[in-house]
């Protein structure tokens, strides 16, 4: 599931005009049956943003608050600008959860920090320590009892969950890095290949400069 997740990001963020998700959480990642296959699917575009060729020339960031607040990264929180690495921080909240799940009638996968009154989601604790100048902390800590398989997890998800953006690791290294769990080769990449843009309808209005 981990695999085909980020398969499916890796897909969005390497198209010709990228595609960020902008709400990747638990709930917009459903299963199917294809020829009998379990299959992961990445849904709802909703709040999605593709990247003009235009941006691409310069740091493509993005500035309008959207997103489910248990999976935004803090630069969201912080209301600065930010790019495709919310989708790698979103993803990463997603396996903590699947790590941190562990079933029952009050179980759920919102990874939350800290205790009693002060629980909050991650991003939001990360952006408040940023803000206080205090350190931040990993999201997960290895365990002795953990397994091998386990334990890569939870280093590939203090990779892709941390606070500063640049210091996330990319979407189709984290993909690799599940292929290798499954002992599956790097994935090659994507052909380039152009796309159709489609004609404008009459008395639109392409001059808008709204991001969202």
């Amino acid at each position: 599931i981990m695999y085909e997740c980020a398969s499916a990001v890796t897909h969005m963020h390497e198209q010709e005009r990228p595609i960020i998700h902008r709400d990747i959480k638990p709930a917009n990642i459903l299963m199917t049956l294809i020829s009998g296959t379990p299959t992961v699917k990445l849904t709802d575009l909703g709040v999605s943003k593709m990247v003009d060729p235009e941006e691409m020339m310069k740091t493509a960031m993005f500035s309008t608050v959207v997103g489910t607040p248990g999976y935004m990264a803090p630069e969201q929180y912080e209301k600065k600008e930010y790019g495709m690495s919310v989708d790698i921080f979103a993803l990463g909240l997603v396996f903590l959860a699947m790590v941190m799940y562990k079933g029952g009638p009050d179980a759920h996968l919102l990874p939350l920090v800290g205790g009693g009154f002060m629980i909050c989601p991650v991003g939001q604790d990360m952006m408040m320590k940023a803000a206080m100048k205090q350190p931040q902390e990993p999201v997960t800590k290895i365990e002795a009892t953990d397994t091998a398989q386990v334990k890569k997890v939870k280093e590939l998800i203090l990779q892709m969950v941390r606070y500063n953006p640049k210091d996330r690791l990319g979407i189709r290294p984290a993909m690799d890095k599940l292929g290798q769990m499954l002992g599956k080769g790097a994935a090659p990449a994507p052909a380039a290949r152009e796309l159709t843009r489609l004609p404008t309808p009459p008395g639109s209005d392409e001059s808008s400069s709204d991001d969202d």
